[in-house]
């Protein structure tokens, strides 16, 4: 019976570390310090060419991975003196896609872009834009 334990034990373990290396590689986060935020938005307004811009995403979990995009409806950036000064995204989750990883199972990318776009995540019908101020 011990014997049995240990070596399912083991097995799960195992199963553990080898099914999170499939998620992809990515680079370490990167930060500095905090910045005063400059509160004036005056200054120049750039528009973002909705049609060349989207967001990108991707989703890992314990058994692999999955990769997206969200359109963008609108975008504004603010500018002052050369630096950022603040801006407005308009994400259009109504038409958030999933797209990969390549090669994936393509009913198991319906069923999450399903799960997604249900009341449990982003509700898209109640919801069906998103902001980044």
């Amino acid at each position: 019976m011990r014997t049995k334990f240990l070596v399912g034990s083991i097995l799960a373990v195992l199963f553990v570390f080898i099914s999170c290396t499939s998620a992809p590689e990515s680079d370490e986060a990167k930060t500095s310090e905090a910045k005063k935020v400059n509160d004036d938005k005056r200054g120049e307004t750039w528009k973002l060419n909705v049609s060349d811009s989207k967001i990108e995403w991707v989703a890992t979990k314990v058994t692999g991975y999955h990769v997206g995009n969200v359109p963008l409806k609108s975008g504004d950036i603010n500018v002052k003196n050369g630096e950022v000064t603040g801006g407005k995204f308009i994400l259009d989750l109504a038409n958030i896609q999933v797209v990969g990883p390549k090669g994936s199972d393509t009913a198991m990318n319906k069923k999450l872009l399903g799960h997604l776009k249900s009341a449990d995540f982003f509700d898209v019908e109640k919801n069906p834009e998103g902001f980044l101020n």
